[in-house]
């Protein structure tokens, strides 16, 4: 298992464990997280409200239009190579026994594959047809003709550039495929009032339950991450009361709301774009402040971000 999610697994059972509260809608008061253990209380929740409006959704849904998906640690790839002319290349040979100097001179493409797929044992690769090319934690795929390539943060299309580009040096204009066979560098959290799907009696989910879902080769909007977790049980959920809650920081992050009553709502949790690590909270009827609601989810938001942050190194 990816050690990645591994830790967000336990961040995530550690955080239901504490409790923090915080408000900032006209109205409510924050309340103080209190200590943890008597040592010093930690710095102060302070979310930022932004609602969902059609400025926003439209500023907002630009990046869907095209959309493009990122590769990230994780992911697994299928990668294949040909030559101009429709001749298979393997990439699982090794750079040592091709002998470098003897494929330098690329005109001489036939002569380069035959020694490329001689080195691979005389037949094209096998690997890449099961996806084998495993990004791993540094984001580096590690291709024996070419040793390791940075691949994270790159679109399939600019990784086949990439690689065809470093290609060239053995095959005249290799033509390079790269396609992302398993998406999990990625993911979003959905937690709250939804449908329940696993046949339970309880008629509905509660706060508790969490669902996990990868973000894949096709846009995850808030619409999308709703369907796909059972959509919202309207018998014990406030539709007025839908959450997005975005990482600007540990302690600032970005709530966005969405009032579902609307007319319009549907039309804009279809073009609003989720990001990794967004948590969609579906509040339940009973409540009406945003302080009991951030008291409950917040305290997980913050120990995933922040295990994720010391597993990554990001800021």
């Amino acid at each position: 298992m990816f050690l990645l999610k591994k830790l967000k697994q336990f961040a995530l059972l550690m955080g239901f464990m504490t409790m923090t509260g915080c408000a900032i809608l006209p109205g409510m008061s924050m309340q103080n997280p209190g200590a943890y253990n008597n040592t010093t209380p930690p710095d102060p929740v302070t979310p930022t409200i932004v609602p969902i409006t059609p400025a926003l959704v439209a500023q907002v849904s630009a990046d869907l239009h095209p959309y493009h998906y990122r590769i990230g640690p994780g992911d697994s790839l299928n990668i294949s190579a040909w030559t101009k002319t429709g001749v298979q290349v393997s990439l699982t040979g090794s750079a040592t026994r091709m002998g470098v100097g003897s494929i330098m001179p690329v005109q001489n493409t036939n002569q380069a594959v035959s020694l490329i797929n001689q080195a691979a044992g005389g037949k094209a690769s096998s690997a890449t047809s099961t996806g084998g090319y495993f990004v791993n934690s540094d984001g580096n795929v590690f291709i024996p003709i070419l040793g390791d390539v940075h691949l994270a943060g790159l679109t399939e299309d600019e990784a086949n550039t990439m690689l065809a580009q470093k290609l060239a040096v053995y095959i005249k204009t290799p033509v390079v495929q790269t396609t992302v066979v398993s998406f999990a560098s990625q993911q979003v959290f959905v937690l709250g009032e939804m449908n329940d799907t696993t046949g339970s009696s309880s008629g509905g989910t509660t706060s508790s339950s969490l669902t996990s879902l990868p973000i894949g080769g096709i846009p995850m909007t808030l619409a999308t991450a709703l369907a796909q977790t059972g959509g919202i049980n309207l018998s014990t959920a406030n539709t007025r009361l839908i959450y997005v809650i975005r990482q600007s920081s540990l302690t600032h992050p970005t709530v966005y709301w969405l009032n579902m009553e609307s007319p319009a709502s549907m039309l804009y949790a279809e073009n609003f774009p989720l990001i990794n690590n967004d948590v969609v909270y579906i509040s339940t009827a009973d409540i009406a402040r945003l302080n009991r609601v951030l008291s409950q989810i917040l305290p997980t938001v913050q120990t995933l971000w922040f295990t994720d942050s010391l597993v990554t190194g990001n800021n």
